[in-house]
């Protein structure tokens, strides 16, 4: 009895003792504390848990600082919102994740049904003949593109070496009237119209020349036909006023021109220009100059 009572005392002085050191006042006042110490505990495992949940969520130690810079400075709505925010991104992202699983599971049966299917293989044999044919379309269009530029090289070829003697006369002409500007005078094949082909290689159909071209083109024309024809009959070639419509540095040319087809025929030219007969005589010496009258004057050459 004695030891019991002894060992009761015991207990009683650890209690007072427990009290004392707890700086409480009762045992009712001890179990309260002991209560809000439990709970300290618990939620100091939690925000050990949130410290490494955040750490772990961040890749360097600066992020994390930033981190818990901002936790400190924005208030606990502004945390709240943002986490009510985040959560419904996640929800929302959890939800599509969902949706293109399923998605994809339905792509995959729906492959699997056309490998099974013989539908796929008759394309795929469909597919192979067609490209057999394209294959062979390819060829034919080879051989018929092919033939047309052979065709056409041996008509750009006749066009060029098998014209009359009266167009490459015309070309020579020409090209000497405008300087190499126009290099050739041609009748395309199957046509019946002229056309002229500048230095550059591009055509032309005399109207969609300048008029001054236009009228070099038929000089030079006019010079190849006087050429052509004293082959049979050897005449004086008479012409009148046809450089009125030149300028200047065309009139030269044309002056140029015709003193080449005057050392082989007797020309008779007409004027009643006075710049022209000045133009004449300074580029052809040899020259017969007669005054018909006093407001028109003619040039033998």
């Amino acid at each position: 009895m004695e030891m019991l009572e002894n060992k009761i005392k015991s207990i009683h002085d650890q209690i007072e003792e427990l009290i004392n050191y707890a700086e409480v006042k009762d045992k009712e006042e001890f179990y309260h504390k002991a209560k809000n110490f439990e709970h300290y505990q618990i939620l100091l495992n939690e925000s050990r848990q949130l410290t490494t949940l955040l750490k772990l969520s961040c890749k360097t130690e600066e992020e994390y600082q930033r981190l818990l810079k901002t936790l400190e400075t924005e208030n606990k709505e502004e945390i709240m919102a943002k986490l009510v925010q985040f959560k419904d991104e996640i929800e929302k992202r959890s939800t599509l994740n969902k949706q293109l699983l399923e998605e994809k599971g339905e792509l995959q049966n729906q492959i699997k049904e056309l490998e099974e299917d013989q539908t796929l293989t008759e394309l795929n044999q469909s597919y192979v003949e067609m490209q057999s044919q394209l294959h062979q379309k390819v060829k034919e269009w080879m051989t018929i593109t092919l033939a047309k530029q052979i065709m056409e090289k041996a008509m750009s070829r006749y066009e060029k070496e098998k014209q009359p003697q009266v167009m490459k006369r015309a070309s020579h002409y020409l090209s000497l009237l405008t300087n190499g500007e126009y290099q050739q005078v041609y009748v395309p094949i199957n046509s019946h119209s002229v056309e002229v082909i500048r230095k550059d290689g591009q055509r032309f159909m005399p109207q969609f020349l300048s008029r001054g071209t236009i009228e070099q083109l038929f000089l030079g024309l006019r010079f190849a036909l006087v050429e052509e024809f004293s082959n049979q009959y050897f005449l004086p070639i008479i012409l009148d006023d046809i450089f009125v419509n030149f300028d200047p540095r065309r009139l030269e040319l044309s002056i140029q021109a015709l003193e080449i087809l005057a050392k082989q025929h007797q020309v008779i030219f007409f004027t009643c220009h006075p710049h022209v007969t000045r133009k004449i005589g300074a580029l052809i010496k040899e020259i017969k100059q007669i005054s018909l009258n006093h407001y028109s004057s003619s040039g033998i050459i």
